[in-house]
């Protein structure tokens, strides 16, 4: 309630077009899963190319600018790198499009989606730079929608018995594999830890640390490991962008407090499958130290990564430059077979996607968004430090899965980088400064 009283707070008129920004993202993950339910994952357009999700990018500027207008601030401060290194790399991406990707068609509708992530992003700067309340409010809001994802997708997986007869590994809703049910939990722990740390009284770090709770056994009950490597790594890097080492620890304590009940939580009900559940977790994680101990590569452990990683180097290092052109990877690498759209790892795809010119082009405004991000997280900014802990989840989990590569979670990386950067820039964006006491 005090960030909603604080969106209100600057305007003589409610800022409804901001209240709709921040419903409508946080209630992506469920209009893209409802809209796309099906017993079974249907390959799809309008599935793979997650329109939904494009479609509430592209509204979301047009809310911007309808707001923009109805208060009169049309002023909006962007690094300017920044923003030439975007648009040189939506013009490489547009360019490899027609001229040296593979399959012409999927890198075109890949590079014009990357025209929507920009004016999203736009769209994020303007109101967290101009609408007092908003980050806060988006990064609560976004952990409310994510749990009213995970509730309906449960309830619809375990409503419909007949998908015990079908390939549980693919269940299309708003996903194209059930591991990817850890994006959404992932983001959800982040930043329901983050919004533990810095709640000022017990009840609502409580509430906090029980969405928590909820999320990572989402994670637990999906089978996933790349969603635990992800928080462990998010955790492990905490001391690096938290004022002091004490609130790391906090965040370490309270991410172990939270895993039993999780795992617990996770077991009401487990699908009839062996690609499900913490089993799978614990018997791929006995079959690497297995295979550690005698000193061999376990393909268990990494599913066949290693080999995608192998073949795209081999790719990178024939064009080194520009690389191929987006969504490229499943026709080039022999081991893709057609279903491997990435190589599990983002800087390989940037990479195999718009090569070495690319890859800077990108990593110019992540690294920049990471700059400022960490600045909110050693002021244990409200919004700026949780929404930076869920952007550093995201990219760790980039580095073995697709996070950066399929749609809903770009957009929340996005979302999460943004408003971190925004809230870190020094000096703070006409906001009071809060005085947070100490956790626990």
């Amino acid at each position: 309630m005090d960030a909603l009283s604080r969106l209100f707070s600057d305007n003589e008129k409610a800022p409804i077009f901001a209240l709709l920004s921040v419903f409508l993202i946080a209630a992506a993950p469920i209009i893209f899963g409802t809209l796309t339910w099906e017993p079974s994952y249907n390959s799809t357009k309008f599935r793979i190319y997650a329109l939904p999700i494009v479609a509430i990018e592209i509204l979301l500027f047009i809310l911007a600018a309808a707001e923009a207008i109805r208060v009169r601030k049309f002023k909006i401060s962007v690094n300017k790198t920044v923003v030439i290194c975007i648009f040189a790399l939506i013009t490489l991406s547009i360019m490899n499009a027609d001229q040296v990707a593979t399959r012409d068609k999927p890198a075109s509708y890949r590079a014009y989606i990357n025209v929507a992530h920009a004016l999203a992003g736009l769209s994020i700067v303007w109101f967290v730079q101009n609408i007092r309340g908003f980050a806060e409010l988006l990064v609560k809001a976004i952990v409310i929608g994510l749990l009213v994802f995970e509730v309906t997708a449960f309830l619809l997986l375990i409503t419909h018995p007949d998908i015990a007869q079908l390939d549980l590994l693919k269940v299309g809703f708003g996903i194209s594999n059930v591991r990817q049910f850890a994006f959404y939990g992932s983001i959800g722990v982040a930043l329901s830890l983050g919004l533990a740390l810095v709640s000022p009284v017990a009840r609502s770090r409580y509430f906090w640390l029980a969405c928590a709770t909820f999320n990572l056994a989402f994670i637990f009950w999906s089978g996933s490991r790349g969603g635990i490597f992800a928080l462990t790594g998010m955790i492990v890097l905490a001391p690096f962008f938290l004022p002091e080492f004490r609130k790391a620890w906090w965040l370490l304590k309270s991410f172990l407090l939270i895993s039993l009940p999780a795992a617990l939580i996770s077991l009401v009900w487990i699908p009839p499958s062996n690609s499900w559940g913490i089993a799978r977790m614990l018997k791929f994680a006995s079959a690497g130290v297995s295979a550690s101990l005698e000193g061999k590569e376990s393909v268990g452990l990494t599913n066949g990564r290693t080999t995608l990683w192998r073949e795209a180097v081999d790719l990178i290092q024939n064009s080194p430059w520009i690389g191929y052109g987006e969504a490229q990877f499943r026709f080039l690498a022999p081991s893709a077979n057609l279903y491997y759209a990435h190589p599990h790892n983002f800087i390989l795809q940037f990479l195999v996607n718009w090569g070495v010119i690319g890859l800077v082009l990108a990593m110019i405004p992540i690294l920049f968004g990471l700059r400022n991000g960490r600045r909110a997280g050693v002021k244990l900014d409200m919004a700026g430090m949780p929404a930076f802990l869920g952007a550093v989840t995201l990219l760790v989990f980039g580095l073995i899965d697709s996070t950066l590569y399929q749609i809903y979670p770009l957009f929340a990386f996005i979302v999460l980088i943004l408003v971190a950067a925004q809230r870190g820039r020094a000096p703070m964006a006409k906001e009071t400064p809060l005085t947070v006491p100490k956790p626990g």
